[in-house]
This record gives C-alpha cells, structure tokens and sequence, in this order.
C-alpha cells in the first residue's frame, strides 16, 4: 500500500510538472533554466516512481 501510494503521489508531480513545462514552453518569455529544472524533475521522479523499493529492485 505504502508503495502504492509513492508511486501516486510520483505520478501527480508528474503531471503537475509536465504542465507546467507546457505552459512554459508555449509562452513568449521563456527561461532555460526552469525549463531545464524541471525535466531533470520529470525524469528524477519518474525514475523513483519505478525503482524506490525496500530491496533496491525496479518494481516494472
């Protein structure tokens, strides 16, 4: 259940951050350094949200 949970909350970042690399990347003014922070998000917590487990194995 507990990693269950983690991987919800993961996916919710997830999305949550994807959005707003969306709204990012379609407004004038974009900056770079957001815009790289948060892909190295994106990609940080999709990772946990496949590989965090008390045994250290992936859990796909």
């Amino acid at each position: 259940m507990l990693n269950e949970a983690l991987v919800s909350s993961g996916l919710e970042l997830l999305e949550d951050t994807t959005k707003q690399l969306i709204s990012l990347k379609e407004s004038a003014d974009t900056n770079a350094i957001i815009e790289l922070a948060l892909w190295q998000s994106i990609l940080i917590t999709y990772g946990k949200c496949f590989t965090e487990n008390k045994a250290g194995f992936s859990k796909l």
